[in-house]
């Protein structure tokens, strides 16, 4: 605890570790195990080493501002930082079960999130192929093969049937909507 300079009151020595608890809140955001080990290891090194020397702050004679265990001797001022008492045993407890509940919670989101892409990846694979399948079938709607595809005319010409033209369109019909669905799957997916 030597020499944390900067730092400048109580207030101080609070927001730094409120930023160090920030930096392990989001390592276990992000379901690091580090975070959850080094936030336990914090809350218990850090309660042993301040219980076990005093704190003292100094002011020098150029108006720094000094925490160490021992004032330096040209110290203007000095007075003893009180530093409360660490946790209990049934403190530390408590909250070594609180972050094996938060570690159980992260795994089984990232267990729910692997499940949810996989379905949703299985999604865009048969999206795909129900759309290879409506191109197909256009391209097989598009065949003339019967004499009810044509419409003779009766000035001796002829025209693609009434049957003919709603078979393709019926196939260009579940083409698109078979497009559309993909569409919604890959966005679904992301």
């Amino acid at each position: 605890m030597d020499r944390a300079k900067g730092v400048g009151s109580r207030d101080g020595l609070r927001r730094l570790r409120y930023r160090m608890g920030g930096m392990l809140l989001q390592e276990l955001e992000a379901g690091s195990k580090f975070g959850l080990g080094a936030l336990v290891l914090l809350g218990l090194g850090a309660s042993l080493t301040l219980m076990a020397q005093p704190v003292y702050k100094s002011i020098g004679p150029e108006g720094e501002i000094t925490y160490s265990s021992r004032p330096p001797p040209s110290a203007v001022a000095v007075e003893p930082v009180e530093i409360p008492p660490g946790p209990t045993p049934a403190e530390q407890a408590a909250a070594e079960a609180r972050v094996q509940a938060i570690q159980a919670q992260v795994e089984t989101s990232a267990a729910q999130r692997q499940v949810q892409e996989q379905e949703a990846m299985e999604r865009v694979a048969e999206a795909e192929s129900t759309v290879r399948e409506a191109q197909q079938a256009l391209q097989e709607a598009k065949v003339r093969r019967n004499p009810e595809d044509w419409q003779t005319l009766a000035t001796g010409g002829r025209v693609p049937s009434a049957s003919y033209l709603n078979r393709v369109e019926e196939a260009e019909q579940r083409l698109e909507q078979a497009k559309q669905e993909l569409q919604r799957a890959r966005s679904a997916a992301r």
